[in-house]
């Protein structure tokens, strides 16, 4: 990982210490659920290199524009908020499952393809939403125009000494000021106004029942760090369970010692996929137990002993797939790629087949550059099945896609793209890495005549859990000693 990566999660880390000096007790969450504690760089470029070498006017503008835009949010949320619309779902559970409306089916029961229900071993659920439309249960807030005047000042006032602080002791680097903006923009945008109410949503539906356990299936996402800490506050289990593959890229798995000294929350019990998993977790979970699972989305692969048959159906012409996962910055680098390719000459030769991630969310520019492309059909968008569009590529190219390991694990050739401007992934070995700029026709076909040998593959399916058990309630309840 790049050396500006490493400065700037250490800034934030000295930041959320220092912050959590400042601020009262009861506001220590709001911290450990901002984005520099959940440092996410799929969704900052401020984490990526192409920032950390842009020159002072560039970086300022950045700085002007998010601080701006943030303004221009918050304001809008300051009289536009209603708060949060829930559902709590009663299954006589000592369980309270946590989770957004978005990662689940939508129905009236609200599963999720995270988790198999049993129906010995139940689960109660509190669903939320942004949306009133996805669910219109009920709506929750305790924030009025005075408290959120207040809490906005007490934020700010802290935020504001810190910068006193940096800059007697003359501490002010470029990293600590994108740590800064990153957290004030934050602030601005009245972001923290969610995460305000979901704390005491969850308080509530705590109260309602002798729960024992408090579970969360999106890791380490923000709402997963207000979940470990009322279970801390209420002396519950908190739990969570792996969902997708973890490196070191994805920056939010690693909390520092100098946070979990300030209390950072973590979770008692921790469900992933394999041994490797565990041992690259483990160092930073110091007090958190681990079990092995497999997520539903990938038990199909337990049954799976080989390849699959490739059905060659474009005269002759090399099929390239090409797959993101609803990242948005490292989905540019795939799509950067796919472009250039797409304005070349390989119209004859190959067929470039782009394969939207069902939650995609493209930035405008590169939603109007796909469409372009494929109105003059340079591209296909794919509506096939994941497997059907196996049988047919040739190649699969993605950057830090779980379906890179899918696609080598049925026998069809992967690649993941790079570009220095953005932080490389480790998802595959970098034997099946390429640099944007080396691709053409000859490295393709040299990707496409490379495949995962039988260790590899061993090894791929063992880090999507097919042979872990199921993550199944009766799992948790076993795991966990819940009768």
């Amino acid at each position: 990982m790049q050396e500006c990566v490493k400065k700037l999660a250490a800034e934030c880390v000295d930041l959320n210490v220092r912050l959590s000096r400042r601020l009262p007790t009861k506001l220590h969450f709001l911290i450990w659920a901002s984005p520099t504690s959940v440092r996410n760089p799929e969704i900052s470029i401020f984490w990526h290199p192409i920032h950390n070498k842009r020159a002072i006017p560039r970086r300022l503008f950045t700085y002007f524009f998010s601080l701006c835009f943030s303004c221009i949010r918050g304001l809008y949320k300051f009289f536009g908020y209603r708060g949060i619309y829930y559902r709590h779902i009663f299954n006589s559970s000592p369980i309270l499952l946590i989770i957004p409306e978005n990662i689940t089916g939508g129905a009236s029961d609200f599963k999720t393809n995270y988790l198999i229900e049993t129906a010995e071993e139940p689960v109660d659920k509190l669903v939320f939403s942004h949306s009133a439309k996805r669910v219109a249960d009920a709506r929750f807030s305790v924030l009025g125009y005075l408290n959120k005047s207040i809490f906005f000042f007490k934020l700010l006032k802290a935020v504001a000494g810190d910068i006193k602080g940096q800059f007697t002791g003359n501490r002010i680097t470029k990293e600590y000021i994108d740590a800064l903006v990153m957290f004030i923009s934050w602030i601005l945008a009245q972001s923290w106004y969610f995460v305000w109410d979901l704390y005491h949503l969850i308080n509530k539906a705590a109260e309602s029942k002798n729960y024992k356990l408090l579970l969360a299936l999106h890791e380490m996402h923000f709402y997963s760090k207000v979940i470990w800490k009322i279970a801390e506050e209420r002396r519950l289990l908190g739990a969570t369970a792996q969902h997708a593959l973890i490196v070191p890229e994805k920056l939010w798995y690693f909390p520092e010692e100098r946070e979990l000294k300030a209390n950072c929350p973590l979770p008692d019990i921790f469900f992933v996929y394999s041994d490797e998993m565990m041992a690259a977790l483990k160092p930073y979970y110091p007090d958190t137990k681990f079990f092995k699972c497999c997520s539903p989305r990938f038990n199909r692969w337990k049954s799976f002993s080989g390849g699959i048959i490739k059905n060659n159906i474009h005269n002759d012409k090399r099929v390239i797939l090409f797959v993101n996962n609803a990242a948005i910055i490292s989905d540019s680098v795939v799509l950067k790629v796919l472009l250039r390719l797409a304005g070349g000459d390989l119209k004859n030769s190959v067929v470039l087949r782009l394969r939207l991630h069902p939650k995609e969310r493209l930035k405008l520019a590169d939603y109007l550059l796909v469409r372009a492309a494929a109105a003059l059909r340079r591209i296909e968008i794919s509506s096939l099945p994941l497997q059907d569009d196996f049988k047919e590529a040739d190649l699969v190219i993605g950057s830090s896609s779980t379906v890179l390991y899918e696609a080598m694990l049925t026998g069809a050739p992967a690649m993941a793209v790079f570009d220095d401007a953005y932080i490389m992934s480790s998802i595959i070995p970098n034997d099946f890495t390429c640099h944007m700029n080396d691709m053409s026709l000859i490295s393709l076909e040299r990707y496409i005549n490379k495949r995962a040998d039988s260790g590899l593959a061993h090894r791929f399916k063992e880090n999507i859990g097919a042979f872990s058990p199921d993550l199944t309630t009766k799992l948790i309840h076993e795991a966990c000693n819940i009768g």
